[in-house]
């Protein structure tokens, strides 16, 4: 996905992701070679899974859901705001 894919969608994503269960409010993107590189934290990976499958894939382009490569990184402690979230 290129940077312009990401201004155009990301209007209409991110009201969904503040609200879709699971997720835990840090979204971060950078441009890298070759594209975007997103960082998010989630409660599992099963809910970010299933933001991708039901939300993403019918609004951005499937060449860029096809082309994503994603890592997840169990986490051991978060702090949000203030409050620690079990991870």
């Amino acid at each position: 996905m290129t940077s312009v894919q990401y201004d155009a969608t990301t209007v209409a994503l991110q009201p969904l992701l503040q609200s879709f269960e699971g997720f835990l409010g840090f979204h971060a993107a950078a441009v890298v070679d070759g594209g975007l590189q997103i960082n998010e934290t989630w409660v599992s990976s099963d809910r970010y899974r299933t933001w991708i499958s039901e939300v993403v894939a019918t609004k951005v382009p499937a060449e860029a859901v096809a082309a994503m490569q994603t890592t997840f990184t169990p986490l051991h402690n978060v702090v949000l705001s203030g409050t620690a979230v079990t991870a």
